[in-house]
């Protein structure tokens, strides 16, 4: 028999994602939203997108900025995601420092590095999908905003 140690990344070398929907976003411009409930610590999607060595991620990064959008992820020393063309609708989630509700982890899955994002705490259905990019201040160019302070 083997031992009871469950891999933790099944979910995510399975595809298990949670349904997400795109919506006008409380942040900027687009968003993503949970499209039902989602527990503390669970598994909601990867981050998808063509995998790129770093000088090509500077290239298109360079690029991306003159027009104020980018949807590169930092996977390893050597090597970016860009979901801009080939991504899944995670990739429109938005920068919150304070609000977020969901993070980013860098998984190993068969040997493979992968992008989770996982839930920080239980999510309700229709929730605006939030995480940390962990920018330093310098690059907060475009993700400044935060949600709006509510009057209850």
């Amino acid at each position: 028999m083997f031992g009871t140690k469950k891999c933790r990344n099944t979910a995510i070398q399975q595809g298990l994602s949670k349904q997400i929907l795109i919506g006008q976003s409380f942040v900027d411009g687009l968003g993503a939203f949970a499209g039902e409930n989602i527990k503390e610590s669970e598994f909601i999607c990867e981050y998808l997108g063509e995998r790129v060595p770093e000088d090509e991620a500077e290239r298109r990064g360079r690029i991306y900025d003159d027009y104020g959008c980018s949807y590169l992820f930092k996977l390893d020393r050597e090597h970016t995601i860009d979901a801009t063309i080939f991504g899944a609708s995670i990739k429109f989630a938005n920068h919150s420092n304070v609000n977020q509700n969901c993070y980013a982890k860098v998984v190993s899955v068969n040997g493979e590095y992968r992008i989770g994002i996982y839930a920080l705490r239980a999510i309700a259905k229709g929730e605006e999908l939030l995480f940390d990019y962990g920018y330093r201040k310098d690059q907060k160019k475009f993700v400044n905003k935060d949600l709006p302070k509510s009057n209850t």
